[in-house]
């Protein structure tokens, strides 16, 4: 067991160092890493995108802003925002052969294609 693996790591990170380092029992990683994408988990605010570009999908309230993120899709069945299909495909291959879940190869990651929003009343 290394004892000074704490001390050795801090001199890498920004300040204050120990707000980088929490004690987790092994029993305990679960319930620390299951909220690691959710902005407002403990360690989740750290790492999720909370600018409004990328939100964790089950984050996301509503039909329209969770169809506007291209990594989440609405069910309707659920009347809940999950993470698309499209997020599983790591080759291009697989992605753009994956036409029913509209998925789309950019920018090294696959994404669903962009929803078009067409207005709801006939312009005046």
């Amino acid at each position: 067991i290394d004892l000074k693996a704490e001390e050795n790591l801090k001199q890498f990170v920004t300040s204050p160092q120990d707000a980088h380092f929490q004690n987790v029992m092994v029993d305990e990683l679960a319930a620390v890493l299951d909220g690691i994408c959710e902005p407002n988990h403990v360690w989740g605010r750290h790492v999720a995108d909370v600018s409004g570009e990328m939100l964790s999908c089950p984050t996301v309230a509503g039909k329209d802003p969770c169809n506007r993120q291209s990594h989440c899709v609405w069910y309707d069945e659920t009347l809940s925002c999950v993470d698309s299909p499209c997020m599983k495909h790591c080759k291009q291959e697989k992605c753009v052969a994956d036409w029913p879940s509209q998925c789309l190869w950019r920018n090294g990651a696959c994404v669903k294609e962009e929803v078009c929003n067409y207005p709801t009343t006939e312009p005046a």
